[in-house]
């Protein structure tokens, strides 16, 4: 009774087009490009969708002749986050371009050749991945998962979409990019014998140079099993193949074929990306959150006690993105009061993504009926290294509070050992609050250098007993020579006689 069941079960999956393996666990080999054959024709995206079309096939695999013998999924992996999005197989045939020649095809249920040509109809997909499917603010590589149904291979690899700028768009706040730079994509070449090609064409003319590796090949060039171009110079779409163009020069001969490499004699030579396996930055799905912090406008103020106040009145904010949005402003902190005084009061907004900004202000709180205190201090002359009072000829008097000098506060001092002019600066407050802050100038000199500078003349000693000041010690030189010049004084005396 089991059996018939059993067999009843696997007679309608198999009528219904499923294969009764695909009920299975299945296990995913992670593989190159050279046993996962694709090409990315086409990427688009728009606010509702992203679309992925190309081809791929396990290779010398199996034939793949209707829909019901292979699937495609892609496979969307980030840090935080993964899916897979089956893809719907498309009426591309890639059997002629994959087949060699002198080769018959396989036969049915031969799996695994090589030495035979396999039916690669179908191979197209189409993914039309809603925008939505994506994490906002996630980074995805994109994988292309084969199912070869008839030989039971499962495989994924890495896709590569090789393409100069982005593709983007934005969305609400976010940016969405697709990238897969071109600039940084190496090719190495995993099928042989290839043909190098001066178009991109699978009938473009072939490349011939040089002396001839065989009477059969002649000097007809072929790409090196494995040779490795890092500089991809061009890059372009024909008959479902994306075609490269590269810079190569002559190598060696290799099973009597010419073989060429990288290099700079041969240019341009164009190969099919379905001959060559990918290495630099897979398809890359990205959004990337365009906001900018809000910003609080809000200035230091005067308040005069008493009157009626709602501090949130006096701080707006305006964000890029989201306008005015003043009501979300918070009051962070405030130690603001109703008498005289300076308060600080802190405001707070954040934008619907987080993104914030917070802005402190002084409020000076002020009393109509109170005058500020005046301070009474004077400009003063002091002698270098004598003592300072600072209190000296200094007063404080308050309209309403009269003689405040005993609050007197000094704001800083002076070095009476440089002689120089210096600032000093007194603060008052008043009971209500009311600050006054006046400076005066400290002139100190020094006894010695202000000695030089002047003659004092004393009425008990007579002038020309006194000392010579040094200044003038010049002068008196100039004199004493023109008094010993018996020639010039004669002169002098001549002149004043006529």
């Amino acid at each position: 009774m089991r059996r018939l069941f059993l067999w009843l079960i696997t007679t309608l999956l198999i009528s219904t087009g499923i294969h009764p393996l695909s009920i299975q666990a299945i296990t995913l080999t992670p593989v190159s490009k050279e046993f996962l054959n694709f090409e990315i024709l086409d990427v688009k995206i728009n606010s509702d969708f992203i679309s992925i079309k190309g081809w791929a096939f396990i290779n010398d695999s199996q034939h793949y002749k209707n829909t019901t013998d292979h699937s495609i999924k892609l496979e969307f992996v980030s840090l935080n986050h993964s899916f897979t999005f089956d893809a719907t197989l498309t009426n591309l045939s890639m059997t002629s371009s994959f087949a060699a020649m002198g080769y018959s095809y396989c036969a049915d249920g031969v799996y695994g050749a090589s030495s035979c040509n396999y039916y690669y109809e179908y191979v197209g997909f189409e993914a039309i991945v809603p925008l939505d499917s994506f994490v906002k603010g996630q980074k995805y590589n994109t994988n292309v998962v084969f199912y070869a149904n008839l030989s039971q291979k499962y495989f994924k690899t890495p896709l590569y979409y090789p393409i100069t700028n982005p593709i983007e768009i934005m969305e609400g706040d976010y940016r969405f990019s697709i990238i897969s730079k071109l600039n940084d994509t190496s090719i190495k070449i995993i099928e042989s014998p290839v043909y190098a090609r001066k178009s991109p064409s699978k009938t473009g003319t072939i490349w011939t140079y040089g002396s001839n590796c065989s009477t059969s090949y002649l000097n007809i060039l072929y790409f090196k099993m494995y040779s490795v171009y890092t500089k991809i110079l061009d890059r372009t779409i024909a008959e479902n193949q994306t075609y490269y163009r590269v810079s190569a020069k002559s190598d060696v001969c290799v099973d009597m074929r010419k073989r060429i490499v990288e290099g700079t004699v041969l240019n341009p030579v164009w190969i099919s990306g379905m001959f060559v396996e990918y290495s630099g930055t897979p398809l890359e799905i990205s959004s990337v959150l365009i906001n900018n912090n809000p910003v609080i406008t809000a200035e230091d103020f005067e308040y005069i006690i008493g009157t009626p106040i709602n501090l949130l009145d006096y701080a707006k904010c305006y964000d890029f993105e989201d306008g005015d949005i003043s009501a979300k402003i918070v009051i962070e902190s405030s130690n603001f009061q109703e008498r005289v005084g300076v308060y600080q009061v802190t405001y707070y907004v954040e934008d619907k993504y987080g993104y914030f900004d917070r802005k402190t202000i002084n409020i000076t709180a002020i009393d109509l009926y109170n005058d500020p205190p005046i301070i009474n201090a004077k400009d003063r002359t002091i002698l270098q290294y004598s003592d300072f009072d600072y209190y000296l000829d200094v007063s404080a008097y308050d309209l309403q509070d009269g003689d405040i000098t005993d609050l007197l506060e000094i704001l800083n001092t002076i070095d009476t050992s440089n002689p120089d002019d210096q600032d000093l600066c007194y603060q008052v407050i008043d009971s209500k609050g009311a600050i006054t802050i006046k400076c005066i100038v400290i002139h100190i000199y020094n006894e010695v250098i202000l000695n030089r500078r002047y003659r004092f003349v004393s009425k008990n000693k007579l002038f020309y007993d006194e000392s010579v000041p040094i200044l003038w010690l010049n002068k008196v030189t100039d004199l004493q020579t023109m008094l010993n010049n018996t020639n010039l004084i004669q002169s002098l005396i001549i002149v004043a006689l006529n």
